[in-house]
């Protein structure tokens, strides 16, 4: 086998052209290089400067992999198209044979390369038309837009001005830049001018050339085209395809080329490295066509083009091989290495500023905590993960080790638990590093390359898992309503492990839920089924209409239809159902700026499809069988649900003259909205609109102050507490004037209204006013109750501490145990806010001692460095890198140090203390002492590897002995004793990289 690399390949000059440079046509034409695909791609793309497809257009679809050579093609097509009728020198000959066959008719060209349009003739109107109608209908967000303002015959009268030996081309590089920021609903008005040119091409010679990947055609993967869409593109379009090696094959036939010879050089070449690294798997042809370049610089570098303008890889592997062409065959030029060619480029581009951030970051926390004998592979690793990401590929242990080609060079053994190791350690002290996966071999790594991406790769994956048909999303979408009406039956929970939940039950009573809908009625309505409403789940697109018989015979006020969901409005819920379930996604709250706007966006998201479904494309049916669209709301929002649905679905109409205002109805608005029975008088009414405003204030206030949740906890006393039942009816009986309030708001009934509250205090105002007292009560303990009951849990489930102080009031506190409705009395609940007053500050103490010795950077570092800096761990690293050693201590060392730096907390654990008995890093104080057995575990660990290999290197000390007295001659005395302290009884010696050297070659002979 061939030695150097320079020895299997031979290097061909090659200059790239410049597409932003006048003439490049031209100059393309004379330095393209093709290979047997491009040619027959490239021949029959140029028929369609010839003559129609059989299905009668013009119109070519060039499909392939990212990077596949796409804009190579059309970049041809479009100098072709300008050169034809012209003579053609210095090309190819399989061009001239190309350019020979296009005849006589002169091209203008229509270019789109990136999201600029761009004409060959800026004078001529009819491609100036054509060009302002690409650029309008590419900036254009209306899905319907194209086909309702522009047919193809107006773009044939305008193109008409052209003389019948002309045409134009049009060519797009590429759809996926078009769509990358849109969703299959604004993606339509691209596919319909797609399809309106195809069929221009039909009557009017006009070629169309389009490229996209095979990601974006593929609707499942992309998300950025409906099926619908993709079947338009391709009934429209005739398809070329391109395949994902054609650009290594160009490489290989003219740039890095390799006789018979040196072909099987590098094979030989693949046989060693994957013997070495069992799990790279490497294609031959592909292999060959690109050394020495590892084929995964290929993936990378062919991503990259979209950061680096004018960037050619073919030019870069030429580099690349100049490089590297001294060194041996085996060592390929390697993802790491491509990072410090292209790191000045790359950090250039405006779009990689915070990938390189968070670059910088991992590296400043990293590698100074890293032993010695690991950093540069660690920072190889560090390179390859960054590289990945921005090549938006995903990168494994196995996909990092085979990509820098990280092998034990003495050992020859593979190094995958090593990288593991090293990737863990990563993972513990960078925080910035994006890690999915729990099992360890196919756990991905990357770098985030936008703030808050993590959190986005996160709820896309969990969103993905979610079938299309789980129930959460359809109550989603309605809990979604609750932005849109502050008294929505439904809304998101605010916190504990539920998705949503029931809101403003004062107002709204919810029947059941079914498969078909939710189905509620007014609060204390008693009217009968006239005034309960279906909301119907919404359908998916496709499936079969509501059925209106069914549902008018249903014994229903009122039923209300949502508009179909389609594919886009599925997965917008069911990330919403994600981000608003804390159990899916770990937890995640929104405390950064990013993530408060995820959140915000994704929750936004939902309330306009609410908007959209059930308000602009939903229907009301009603019990008489009437269909009608739903009417919205005439007032800013928020809404209010009762005041906008009530009217409607009420079978008495709120319209007709109001009745006039009496004075018993007077007197007991002011003394219900009195805030004193001194200030009635001033809040009596004198007319109507007073009255009505008056009760209108009432009602909101009522329905904020939501005495529910109250009421349950308090409803749990049991029956010999009289004062607590009492309240209870007291609320209930207020309940009962928010009823008769809210029916005289609706219907203007303000006489007979209050004639039924002054009943329900049998027309007794100091009845009432003491009513009021007893409500003021509950509603003061309503206040109190959640951070009364937060107390007591922290009291109840705090650790226990070795202060006498505090376990005293613990021990004594009587109401520790106590239920929660015991806190409806005023001293209970001031024993409770002094114990908790008392304990806290001397608990908070004790816990925070405790959990900075055992969690706390300033400890741990300083721990771990110890470790790594230490002569034992050095010797271990060294005696690694012997061909007969075990790795698995060294990578278990590893794994506990690691397992240390993630005990690291940064959590405000002061703060947190303040509202919950523990840190959220989980820290008790029974794990004071964990630090030490850590460091224990990792020294047994250590020591243990010394002795097994020393106990090894004994086995063969004779054998060493001998070989080391044939080679006295080159060996240094002091490195003889090292190893004959090494092999022998004595104590340990310090080992160095040139007695491991020696000791291999000593081993090896």
């Amino acid at each position: 086998m061939a030695q150097k690399i320079r020895d299997c390949l031979s290097v061909a000059e090659f200059v790239p052209v410049d597409f932003t440079s006048p003439g490049w046509e031209s100059e393309l034409l004379q330095r393209a290089l093709l290979t047997y695909e491009f040619g027959d791609v490239l021949q029959r793309l140029s028929e369609r400067l010839l003559a129609p497809t059989p299905a009668g257009h013009r119109a070519s679809l060039l499909v392939g992999p990212p990077a596949s050579g796409k804009s190579f093609l059309l970049r041809l097509v479009h100098a072709l198209a300008r050169s034809a009728g012209r003579p053609l020198e210095q090309a190819a000959r399989r061009l001239q044979d190309i350019h020979a066959q296009l005849g006589s008719r002169r091209w203008h060209v229509v270019s789109i390369y990136g999201e600029q349009v761009s004409t060959s003739e800026v004078t001529l109107t009819p491609l100036d038309y054509l060009g302002r109608f690409i650029s309008y209908t590419l900036a254009s967000s209306d899905s319907t837009g194209v086909g309702s303002n522009l047919t193809a015959a107006d773009i044939l009268m305008s193109c008409r001005a052209i003389p019948d030996e002309e045409g134009i081309v049009v060519i797009i590089d590429s759809l996926d830049d078009l769509l990358r920021n849109r969703t299959p609903r604004t993606a339509g008005v691209v596919v319909a001018m797609l399809e309106l040119l195809s069929q221009v091409s039909r009557q009017f010679p006009l070629c169309v050339y389009v490229a996209a990947t095979d990601i974006l055609l593929d609707s499942a993967k992309g998300h950025r085209l409906s099926p619908a869409q993709v079947a338009t593109l391709l009934a429209s379009h005739t398809v070329e395809y391109i395949g994902e090696n054609a650009i290594p094959a160009l490489i290989g036939a003219h740039l890095l080329t390799k006789n018979a010879r040196q072909r099987h050089a590098v094979a030989q070449v693949r046989e060693q490295l994957q013997r070495k690294l069992p799990e790279l798997h490497l294609d031959e042809q592909r292999l060959i066509n690109l050394y020495p370049l590892h084929p995964m610089a290929w993936d990378i570098g062919s991503r990259l083009r979209r950061y680096l303008g004018g960037f050619s890889f073919p030019a870069f592997a030429l580099k690349a091989a100049e490089r590297i062409r001294n060194r041996p065959a085996e060592s390929l030029f390697t993802v790491d290495e491509m990072f410090d060619v292209l790191e000045p480029l790359l950090r250039a581009a405006p779009p990689l500023a915070h990938a390189f951030e968070n670059y910088d970051q991992a590296v400043e926390a990293v590698l100074p905590r890293i032993s010695q004998g690991q950093r540069l592979h660690t920072r190889m690793l560090l390179k390859a993960i960054l590289m990945h990401s921005l090549a938006g590929i995903p990168a494994t242990v196995r996909d990092l080790t085979n990509g820098i080609l990280f092998y034990d060079l003495y050992g020859q053994k593979p190094t995958y638990k090593l990288s593991a190791a090293l990737l863990q350690q990563i993972r513990a002290l960078a925080k910035n590093v994006i890690v999915t996966g729990d099992d360890p071999e196919t756990r991905e790594y990357r770098f985030p390359l936008h703030p808050g991406e993590a959190l986005t790769n996160l709820l896309d994956a969990q969103a993905a898992s979610l079938s299309d048909h789980d129930p959460r999303l359809s109550l989603a979408l309605l809990a979604a309503a609750s932005q849109l009406f502050e008294d929505f039956p439904l809304g998101f929970a605010e916190g504990g492990d539920k998705l949503w939940g029931l809101r403003c039950t004062h107002l709204w009573h919810i029947i059941r839920q079914d498969v078909l809908g939710v189905i509620w009625e007014p609060a204390q309505a008693n009217r009968g089924s006239d005034y309960q409403m279906r909301v119907h789940f919404p359908r998916r697109v496709g499936q079969a209409d509501f059925d209106l018989e069914a549902i008018r015979a249903e014994d229903l006020g009122v039923h209300w239809l949502p508009g179909a969901l389609d594919t886009e409005d599925v997965w917008a819920l069911k990330r919403l159902v994600c981000l608003s379930d804390p159990t899916l996604l770990g937890g995640v709250t929104p405390t950064d700026e990013p993530t408060q706007r995820l959140f915000e966006e994704v929750r936004q998201a939902g309330v306009a499809l609410f908007r959209r479904k059930y308000l602009t494309e939903g229907r009301f049916v009603f019990r008489n069988g009437t269909v009608s669209d739903v009417p919205l709301p005439v007032r800013p929002e928020p809404w209010q649900m009762w005041e906008w649905l009530l009217p409607l679905i009420s079978p008495v109409s709120p319209e007709g003259m109001p009745e006039a205002l009496s004075l018993d109805a007077a007197l007991w608005i002011g003394h219900l909205v009195a805030p004193t029975r001194q200030r009635v008088e001033m809040c009596i009414p004198d007319d109507l609109d007073r009255a009505l405003a008056e009760l209108g204030a009432y009602y909101h206030a009522w329905r904020q102050r939501d005495l529910s949740k109250a009421v349950e906890t308090l409803s749990q006393a049991p029956e010999e507490a009289t004062d607590i039942w009492e309240a209870i009816q007291v609320i209930r009986r207020f309940d009962r004037v928010a009823a008769h309030v809210r029916h005289a708001l609706m219907h203007k009934s303000i006489a007979e209204e209050m004639e039924e509250v002054s009943l329900l205090f049998d027309s007794d105002l100091d009845a009432f006013w003491r009513d009021r007292a007893t409500l003021e009560a509950v509603y003061s303990y309503s206040q109190a109750q959640a951070s009364c009951e937060a107390k007591l849990r922290y009291l109840n489930e705090s650790f226990p501490t070795n202060n006498p102080v505090a376990e005293r009031i613990r021990s004594t506190f009587k109401l520790r145990g106590a239920p929660p409705w015991q806190l409806f009395y005023p001293n209970n609940r001031k024993q409770v806010d002094l114990a908790f007053g008392a304990f806290q500050p001397v608990y908070a103490e004790f816990y925070i001692l405790l959990h900075a010795s055992a969690t706390q950077s300033n400890v741990i570092e300083p721990l771990c460095t110890r470790l790594v800096s230490s002569p034992e761990w050095r010797n271990l690293e060294m005696l690694t890198q012997l061909s007969i050693s075990r790795q698995d201590f060294l990578v278990d060392a590893i794994n506990e140090i690691s397992n240390l730096y993630q005990m690291v907390c940064t959590e405000p654990v002061e703060d947190i203390l303040l509202t919950q008995p523990k840190c959220r890093c989980g820290f008790a104080p029974e794990e004071a002492g964990r630090l030490k057995l850590a460091e224990e575990r990792a020294l047994s660990l250590v020591r243990r590897g010394l002795e097994i290999h020393r106990d090894i290197l004994r086995g063969q000390r004779d054998v060493i002995r001998d070989r080391l007295k044939r080679r006295r001659q080159q060996v240094p005395p002091e490195i003889i004793h090292t190893i004959a302290a090494l092999v022998g009884n004595d104590e340990m010696p310090l080992l160095d990289d040139r007695t491991i050297a020696v000791l291999n070659e000593v081993l090896e002979a």
